[in-house]
């Protein structure tokens, strides 16, 4: 009979060009097929496999993880309010998790009118610094308004979590 390998493997996440190793685990295993779990979405990982009985032997590939939602947008603010209109200023999540737009909604609270969900242009955002500007037009006056601001994959068009504000 023919005795069973075991197969060392160890897998990481690599964040630039560096190919500096991070978050790397390692798991010892009889199995010609594993399941890695605990990965990060939209992330790049070197798979190294190595048979336990063998030394300098080791098989390496590198793959993508797929992308996934968003997470919320940070320091969301509502700045220059006047009559007819307002700036939003956000910065990018912190784990964009893939390509990503932006969207808001807008909800006129004092008229009930229905939400207006509005996809922002990439090239209609204003970059000032770390944060993303940009201004919402035509509001009726004399009115309060809830509005948020949230990421998308643009690719899966999956919505991260809106961040809020009422002005």
């Amino acid at each position: 009979s023919l005795a069973q390998l075991t197969y060392n493997v160890t897998y990481y996440r690599i964040v630039d060009d560096s190919n500096a190793r991070h978050d790397s685990e390692f798991l010892q295993t009889s199995n010609t097929s594993i399941l890695l779990t605990g990965l990060k979405p939209y992330s790049y990982y070197g798979i190294e496999i190595s048979v336990l009985a063998e030394t300098g032997n080791t098989s390496t590939t590198f793959a993508y993880t797929d992308e996934d939602r968003p997470e919320e947008v940070a320091e969301f603010d509502v700045e220059n309010v006047e009559a007819s209109s307002f700036r939003l200023e956000w910065k990018p999540p912190l784990e964009a998790n893939g390509h990503i737009g932006y969207r808001y909604r807008l909800q006129d609270t004092v008229n009930g009118s229905p939400a207006e969900v509005v996809t922002i242009a990439l090239s209609d955002l204003e970059v000032v610094g770390e944060k993303f500007q940009y201004i919402v037009g035509s509001l009726n006056g004399d009115t309060t308004y809830h509005v948020s601001i949230f990421a998308y994959n643009i690719k899966l068009n999956i919505d991260g979590d809106p961040s809020h504000t009422e002005i």
